[in-house]
């Protein structure tokens, strides 16, 4: 919940949570596009696809703060950009 929190405040801010989901061709609510992002994040950390990210995930750390997760979040989206588009497209393909 926090991470879907630091998302939305990202798109308020322009960043690259609002980046992504700009012109999002559907109805973003309806098409779950705030979970799409969580998932890809959620995919990101349990395959290891960043290190990083999986290191801070509260699955891993029980400690783990949004403090510490958010910014490995947020240069993960920045990084692997074109991947997390083509995730949030897939469930949208199924339609």
């Amino acid at each position: 919940m926090e991470l879907l929190a630091k998302a939305g405040d990202d798109i308020e801010a322009g960043g690259i949570v609002a980046k992504l989901t700009d012109g999002w061709p559907g109805n973003p609510r309806g098409d779950a596009v705030s979970l799409r992002v969580g998932g890809a994040l959620h995919a990101a950390a349990l395959t290891g696809r960043d290190p990083k990210l999986a290191a801070e995930y509260p699955a891993v750390k029980p400690d783990w703060s949004i403090d510490r997760v958010w910014p490995a979040a947020r240069a993960f989206l920045e990084r692997e950009e074109a991947h997390v588009r083509g995730f949030m497209r897939v469930a949208a393909a199924d339609k």
